[in-house]
């Protein structure tokens, strides 16, 4: 479970290094932001710090940029391509959920935070 809160946290650090997208117009890799609604306690906790720093919600990526982001930040690799085309081709709701909780179980996941620039990369963002 610390590992999710711990991948959530990069996430939401990501967007808010760049909200000030929101100014420009949407590349190919946004949708339009349709006004973010939390769905559960994380996100009511993210969208109040950010707001309380005076950060605005970034456009909505892509689901093509969603499962690129997922795969670099957890296993340091990209998708095959068909897994991406089965990935892109499923309109299932939770999606993104199972493929966070499958990168998470994954060998690939494991190996890669063993890696140095992993534990660097964490500890800039713990101070340590």
């Amino acid at each position: 479970m610390g590992r999710v809160w711990l991948f959530i946290f990069l996430l939401a650090l990501s967007a808010a290094a760049f909200s000030a997208q929101n100014e420009m117009e949407l590349s190919v890799f946004e949708s339009p932001n349709e006004g973010f609604r939390p769905v559960n306690n994380i996100d009511r906790a993210l969208i109040k710090l950010l707001s309380s720093r005076g950060i605005s919600a970034a456009n909505r990526a892509s689901d093509a940029v969603l499962l690129r982001r997922a795969y670099l930040t957890l296993t340091g690799t990209l998708p095959t391509a068909d897994f991406a085309r089965k990935y892109l081709a499923d309109k299932s709701a939770g999606k993104y959920s199972k493929l966070v909780d499958s990168l998470l179980e994954s060998e690939d996941f494991n190996v890669y935070t063993l890696t140095p620039s992993w534990r660097a990369r964490i500890s800039t963002y713990i101070g340590r």
